[in-house]
């Protein structure tokens, strides 16, 4: 997907805190949007804006699919460094043609039931979003689909992204148990949030990645490409088992106590993934990875040394500015209509 996403741009207003995709490489996909507040001074506030959605879970249960959409979007968020405590969701849908059968209506109904659920677990509540029930073309149907925000407030000085920044640091996976439904235990969910917000402001933390449906051995390579960075875990159980509600947390120090969370090793210099005796490169899985839909969405091709333009460079002494009080100030004027943007960064650059 990184070749579609490379074709936002995500410059547009100079006020982007997490590029889509972080690290020395740019490979490493940002958990959210997180965005400077557009004002004419210098600020320290963000937003963060998270989504979460999985069609594969939705189709097989519309509950549990809005029950793990609000679930994901606010453990993105609160992986930006954002505070669940504040965040303010909305839920956007999407469904099939209703029609007289009953089990249709069920879906919508399933979907709204799961996701009040976990808001009304997490103290918080969602306004509604434009909805759809047109969704079908002939036999053919969209999935269920219930899409959860969140968005919050943030200092960017506390902003995490997810790619390890350094080898030695160490590990940790914040897990979060799940009942025999499959659900999130979203008690411990909270808890996993809160001691995150605060080991976020004590410093110590380097890197968080939202664990969910690749488990957390996704969650360790795409923390990896980033940056290019291995790790070496000895014992790693259910790797590929989704986990929704649990975090990947690189430190560069110890993170203090806390249920459910787990020790699982330390970064390395040596560009792979050492898991359970056994290793394979960091860039070859990437190599695999990134040829899945190549064909559709091309990636960039990086530019080597030997075709790169060379620099334009002044060969003649510049002439050194005249001193004349008699020039006149250049006036600019910037129209504003609704749906533009770059106003005032713009401004900024000829001020």
């Amino acid at each position: 997907q990184k070749g579609l996403g490379d074709r936002f741009d995500h410059s547009v207003g100079a006020a982007c805190v997490l590029v889509p995709y972080g690290g020395r490489y740019q490979r490493t996909p940002a958990e959210a949007s997180v965005y400077q507040l557009p004002t004419e001074g210098k600020t320290h506030t963000a937003s963060i804006l998270a989504h979460g959605y999985n069609p594969a879970v939705s189709a097989w249960s519309p509950y549990h699919g809005g029950l793990l959409a609000v679930v994901d979007a606010t453990a993105r968020l609160v992986a930006c460094g954002g505070n669940a405590e504040a965040a303010h969701y909305s839920l956007q849908e999407y469904f099939r043609r209703m029609g007289a059968e009953a089990d249709n209506w069920g879906q919508p109904y399933a979907a709204l039931l799961g996701a009040h659920h976990a808001l009304a677990a997490l103290g918080r509540a969602a306004i509604g979003g434009k909805d759809s029930m047109s969704g079908s073309y002939h036999n053919l149907h969209v999935p269920p689909t219930l899409i959860a925000f969140a968005v919050a407030p943030v200092d960017v000085r506390r902003v995490i992204s997810p790619e390890y920044k350094d080898k030695g640091h160490q590990l940790y996976w914040l897990r979060c148990p799940q009942d025999a439904l499959g659900r999130p235990d979203l008690k411990a969910f909270a808890a996993n949030n809160r001691f995150l917000f605060e080991a976020i402001g004590e410093g110590n933390v380097k890197s968080i990645r939202a664990v969910r449906h690749g488990g957390i051995l996704q969650a360790l390579y795409e923390s990896a490409i980033g940056n290019g960075i291995g790790v070496h875990i000895d014992q790693l159980e259910d790797g590929f088992a989704p986990e929704y509600g649990g975090y990947l947390i690189s430190s560069d120090g110890g993170l203090g106590i806390a249920d459910n969370l787990q020790h699982l090793g330390f970064t390395t210099d040596s560009g792979k993934l050492e898991i359970n005796g056994q290793s394979a490169a960091i860039k070859d899985l990437y190599a695999i990875a990134s040829a899945t839909l190549a064909s559709v969405y091309p990636l960039y091709e990086s530019v080597g040394e030997a075709t790169r333009v060379p620099l334009a460079t002044a060969k003649d002494a510049q002439r050194r500015p005249r001193t004349v009080s008699g020039i006149a100030t250049p006036r600019v004027c910037l129209p504003v209509f609704p749906g533009t943007n770059s106003e005032l960064d713009t401004a900024r650059a000829f001020r």
